[in-house]
């Protein structure tokens, strides 16, 4: 299952109209080709492009909507583990603090700074555990150890 704040399903669906639009565009600039060079369709670089396309814009809308069809909407969280819907600051070895949103499988559109997908390394890496938690982060920089030193609820990824 994947786990979708509500603004980000409404992100996700918009996505699919947006691709169905695109593979309509498509279809017809690939039917405009083949008119204009009925004869010598095999050597007919718009419609070889359209058909290209066309396959490219398929898979990612079977991806979608596999997704979708997958998808559970995250009601606000209720324990005081990190869980999708919750702002969490870390500390790490140099005392340093950094705030983060744990968001949607897919982050559509961000209605806070420091929102991520509770799939990206540093939400996975998050994700369940608890305040006074000390964890190892792995980023393309490398790793680090660092300590969750708050958790709240973001109430505001819930509200319209």
């Amino acid at each position: 299952m994947y786990k979708f704040l509500k603004k980000d399903a409404k992100g996700l669906e918009g996505k699919l109209r947006e691709l169905s639009d695109d593979l309509k565009r498509v279809n017809e600039d690939s039917a405009n080709w083949t008119r204009q060079s009925s004869e010598t369709w095999h050597d007919n670089f718009g419609f070889e492009e359209g058909e290209r396309q066309k396959r490219a814009l398929m898979r990612r809308i079977d991806e979608m909507r596999a997704i979708k069809s997958r998808m559970i909407i995250a009601s606000a969280p209720e324990g005081d583990k990190v869980e999708v819907g919750t702002k969490v600051r870390i500390m790490d070895e140099n005392r340093i603090e950094r705030n983060f949103v744990i968001s949607s499988y897919m982050v559509f559109s961000k209605k806070l700074v420091d929102e991520l997908s509770y799939e990206a390394p540093i939400g996975k890496a998050l994700m369940h555990h608890s305040k006074g938690d000390e964890i190892e982060i792995k980023t393309g920089r490398g790793s680090s150890i660092v300590e969750i030193t708050d958790i709240k609820i973001a109430l505001e990824l819930f509200f319209e």
